[in-house]
């Protein structure tokens, strides 16, 4: 009597059966969905990306912007100097002083003569 007791085996009834399919759909229905909203849903895994590639172009701009504010603050020091300003009123504005004397010179009859 004893082996027969051995050789039977409990048959899962069919409500334990439902239970265990239910609760594994729901399993992974619940993990398929933690894992969509990780990749695309706010905050997840793409928007990170993005969020870590603007981060890398702000800084990349933002050193640009502080090469450039360095040199406008040199050029702001150069301006503050008189030799510097009568440079720029010569060369920019084509000033001059009032005991000068402005030559224009051809340069095409400069060219021509020297060949004859």
């Amino acid at each position: 009597m004893a082996r027969q007791r051995k050789k039977q085996v409990k048959k899962a009834s069919p409500l334990n059966l439902s239970l265990k399919r239910t609760f594994i759909i729901s399993f992974v229905a619940i993990v398929s969905l933690f894992g969509f909203l990780g990749l695309f849903g706010e905050n997840g895994l793409l928007d990170s990306m993005k969020y870590k590639n603007l981060y890398e172009s702000l800084q990349k701009e933002n050193q640009e912007l502080l090469v450039e504010q360095k040199n406008l603050k040199e050029e702001i020091l150069l301006l503050k100097e008189p030799s510097q300003v009568e440079y720029l009123a010569r060369e920019k504005l084509g000033l001059m002083k009032e005991d000068e004397v402005f030559l224009i010179l051809d340069q095409s009859e400069d060219s021509s003569t020297k060949t004859n």
